[in-house]
């Protein structure tokens, strides 16, 4: 018995049932359905309120079942209408009832005539015409081993099938009736609220304390919120509730976690639920704990991997298996990746090959550090730890889980050549820094946990908000900020850099060096004076285009490199002249009054235009004198034909 989980309606008597057109009832109720159907729809327990009315003519009455100040009817008629039948009609049934009685607490007289109305009940109240009292549990029957609990086979053969747990420790002084007082057999967590799991009593205490019985203590989990039952109901149903709302496998898996980190270590053998008519997640649930069932829900709606009972949310918002544990799958199941992640058989060569990119997958987000941020911070310097805490320093842990992103590299990606090309570069000299290594403007995206009252919260104010890293995710933000915080996963906190005002590489000057070019042929001089026009290279070809523009150096960093009687090698006009200006017609001064004369392209030049266009001879003495000596010796001949 106590290695099964059974679901109890929380105030079972407190229904619309019961209520019908009351709308004071109805607003102090916490479930929809009779207490029969409760029963049929699953739940194998109810929770009662008893107290003692004076006032009513008929004693049988005067034992009511109320939810605070409203009156819901008396119990003798509920259990005649409800309970009783639905335990002759299924002769296997394991049914549990836990009272709690109000009204009593300063006046024994109070107290002793509650429990003999008690008594009556269960002595008129009839069950295949024997009375309920002959169906209770009684802990002290000799049949019983005393090392442990009976099973479930010997407590329907024993047709002790009943199981009456009460707040009050006198209500257990009498064998017969199999009264048990909750406080000798229980641990119980506070029931107020559904966010953490507080001891309310016996937290820690691993044994019963009934005499000559050393069996295991029971585990009674509350897990219900809200100050109203109407309040409730909207987390329970609806549509698109996180984790399939409170009644869901997201929720409530994990809160029989946390409970169970809490108390030693005990599955809850009653799990006490709101709306009991919304409950078919948290009869899987109850199957999986009592290994009817082998595989944890998914496909409720979800934000964050906390909001999933397998901590797997995927992208299109759907709690899915889980890849590297297989968590939400059956035995014979794999999870494959998919949006959401299904789960499947697969062949034993397939397993393998996944399993073995998903762990090479895994041990990469593993690096050293002395605490997470400074892992996530500094991945790319800290040691990679894919064999865990054995791969790390004295004093670091190997943390998982992240996604490093390795720092811009400034080095080149192709290797140089072994020698420098004996062909000179056609390719004209670049001005501009380059592109590739100009800083990103797109904004940084890490991905983590942080903590928020909303997942909407969270996500705005992820840039100062505390981070929060599984499995302690929601207890770091409930003990640093409060009950009513959560730790919300998959966030990407987007922070832009800020821009940067200059290029990260400085440009570079190009010199063309042609100091290893053989010259082109030139023809000798004649002996005689020329008269006629000047003679071209004949190894040169007419130009296909005649010259039309003229060019302004912009920067006289770069040197042209031509050469007295060479061509230009420059080809395709101005677009392919780094930091030249066309022009359609000639200025007022043929050349640019920087140091650097403009260059034409096109045709080949006279030997005298050649010389005049070279800055290296244009700028010494002796080509001056040269250049104004040939133009006397050409004055004088003119003279002299004229």
């Amino acid at each position: 018995f106590n290695e099964v989980t059974f679901l109890v309606s929380h105030n079972s008597h407190a229904n619309f049932d019961a209520a019908g057109n009351d709308f004071m009832m109805r607003l102090g109720s916490n479930q929809r359905d009779s207490i029969l159907d409760q029963l049929n729809n699953g739940v194998q327990g109810i929770s009662l309120d008893i107290e003692l009315d004076y006032s009513r003519v008929d004693p049988d009455e005067r034992l009511r079942l109320v939810h605070g100040p409203i009156d819901y009817g008396d119990l003798g008629s509920e259990m005649s209408r409800n309970v009783a039948p639905y335990l002759e009609l299924n002769e296997d049934a394991i049914v549990i009832i836990y009272f709690q009685t109000n009204g009593d607490e300063n006046d024994e007289q109070i107290r002793s005539d509650i429990f003999a109305l008690l008594k009556q009940v269960f002595d008129k109240v009839l069950v295949g015409g024997e009375p309920l009292k002959n169906l209770t549990f009684k802990y002290g029957d000799e049949r019983w081993d005393s090392n442990d609990w009976p099973t479930i086979l010997e407590l329907r053969e024993a047709n002790q099938r009943l199981f009456v747990f009460t707040d009050r420790s006198e209500f257990a002084d009498h064998p017969d009736y199999g009264f048990i007082h909750n406080r000798a057999a229980l641990m119980e967590n506070d029931w107020r609220g559904i966010q953490g799991c507080m001891d309310r009593y016996n937290f820690g205490v691993p044994n019963v304390s009934f005499p000559d019985r050393r069996w295991s203590r029971l585990y009674f989990m509350n897990h219900f919120c809200c100050e109203t039952g109407g309040e409730s109901l909207t987390n329970i149903e609806g549509n698109n509730l996180l984790g399939g709302g409170d009644n869901g496998w997201g929720r409530l898996w994990r809160r029989v976690q946390q409970c169970k980190q809490n108390n030693g270590d005990f599955n809850p053998n009653f799990i006490s639920l709101d709306w009991v008519h919304v409950i078919t997640e948290a009869l899987e649930l109850r199957d999986f704990l009592n290994k009817v069932r082998d595989r944890i829900g998914t496909g409720q709606f979800c934000q964050a991997n906390s909001n999933c009972a397998t901590n797997s949310c995927s992208d299109s918002g759907v709690c899915q298996c889980e890849l590297s544990s297989g968590v939400g799958c059956s035995f014979e199941e794999t999870c494959l990746r998919a949006e959401p992640n299904v789960c499947s058989v697969v062949s034993e060569t397939d397993l393998v090959e996944e399993t073995e990119e998903d762990i090479q997958s895994i041990e990469a987000t593993f690096y050293c550090s002395s605490d997470y941020e400074t892992a996530v911070s500094g991945c790319n310097e800290a040691t990679k730890c894919p064999n865990g805490n054995d791969d790390c320093r004295n004093g670091e842990t190997c943390f998982a889980g992240i996604d490093c992103t390795p720092y811009p590299t400034l080095t080149p990606t192709s290797k140089p050549s072994d020698s420098p090309s004996t062909e000179p570069s056609t390719s004209p000299p670049t001005q501009d820094p380059t592109m590739e290594n100009m800083p990103s403007t797109e904004p940084s995206k890490t991905n983590y946990n942080f903590c928020g009252r909303d997942f909407f919260e969270a996500e705005t104010n992820c840039e100062t908000a505390l981070k929060c890293q599984e499995p302690l995710g929601n207890d770091i933000c409930q003990n640093s900020l409060g009950a009513e915080y959560t730790c919300f996963g998959n966030i990407v906190c987007k922070k832009a850099p800020p821009p940067t005002v200059s290029p990260t590489i400085a440009p570079t000057a190009v010199k063309l060096d042609f100091s290893n070019i053989t010259p082109t042929k030139t023809i000798a001089p004649s002996s005689n004076p020329t008269t006629g026009s000047p003679i071209r290279d004949p190894t040169l070809s007419e130009p296909t285009v005649p010259p039309t523009s003229h060019l302004k150096w912009q920067d006289p960093t770069i040197e042209s490199g031509i050469q007295p009687g060479q061509p230009s090698l420059v080809s395709g006009g101005n677009d392919r002249v780094p930091g030249a200006i066309a022009s359609d017609s000639p200025p007022s001064g043929e050349y640019d009054t920087g140091d650097t004369p403009s260059i034409s392209q096109g045709t080949t030049l006279p030997p005298w235009e050649s010389w005049y266009n070279d800055p290296d001879r244009y700028n010494s003495a002796a080509s001056r004198t040269g250049c104004l000596l040939l133009v006397t010796v050409l004055y004088v001949l003119g003279s002299i034909r004229q």
